[in-house]
């Protein structure tokens, strides 16, 4: 593939974002040559048409039975765009909260902290929710993680030039020394998690993971409760 071809591809991927069958073009001549931006392309236009496909399987079988085996989801608002009146009526609509509690949520966010927005969805309904903030801010839908009666929290990796920022916020956490912190955050670095603490509720290890936001990337390790 030409740089020129490349170059005409891209131009019309932009110019008309909602034809597949361009990407798929542009796929198939990437993963002729091993490119793996091929497969990125391939995948993400698969993923785009999931939500759909489930929910047309949804209406063809017994409600039940998808009641037993459906993955639930929770949704968290990361970022909010230009639109902050826009952010919270959709939070309201979607919660079922107050205009402060709204406000208050949308404000964390805005301050670089991740906040929970709904749970218990299946995945097409967290991706029709999802869409509803398509321009005013962005969202993650994750698996909704089970309950556990001895929750870890781990420090698993640590962001580029945020060492300093992560060892405070460790000491905080862990009420170990700051000179003890920054050795716990070295040895992350090197490749090395670290349990921060244990025997935690969900929400205590939630509050935990919303403080390093931005600094860091924390796991959640434990025994679910059956």
């Amino acid at each position: 593939m030409s740089d020129a071809l490349e170059a005409t591809l891209i131009a019309s991927i932009r110019e008309r974002p909602d034809d597949d069958e361009i990407r798929l073009v542009y796929a198939d001549l990437l993963e002729q040559r091993g490119d793996p931006r091929g497969e990125y392309l391939r995948l993400e236009l698969e993923l785009a048409r999931i939500p759909t496909r489930l929910d047309e399987l949804a209406r063809q079988i017994d409600p039940a039975w998808l009641a037993q085996v459906q993955r639930r989801y929770t949704l968290y608002l990361t970022r909010v765009g230009s639109s902050l009146i826009g952010t919270i009526k959709e939070v309201r609509e979607v919660t079922g909260i107050g205009l402060k509690e709204a406000k208050d949520l949308v404000d964390a966010v805005r301050a670089g902290q991740r906040r929970e927005i709904i749970s218990g969805k299946t995945q097409a309904e967290a991706h029709t929710i999802a869409r509803r903030f398509a321009g005013l801010a962005e969202l993650q839908v994750i698996p909704q993680l089970r309950r556990a009666s001895t929750l870890e929290v781990w420090l698993v990796e640590i962001d580029e030039g945020c060492h300093a920022d992560a060892a405070e916020q460790v000491a905080r956490t862990t009420g170990r020394t700051l000179a003890d912190a920054r050795a716990l955050v070295l040895e992350v670095t090197g490749g090395t998690p670290a349990r921060l603490r244990g025997e935690l509720d969900f929400e205590t290890a939630e509050t935990i993971a919303s403080a390093f936001v931005g600094i860091a990337r924390l796991e959640f390790r434990g025994s679910p409760i059956p």
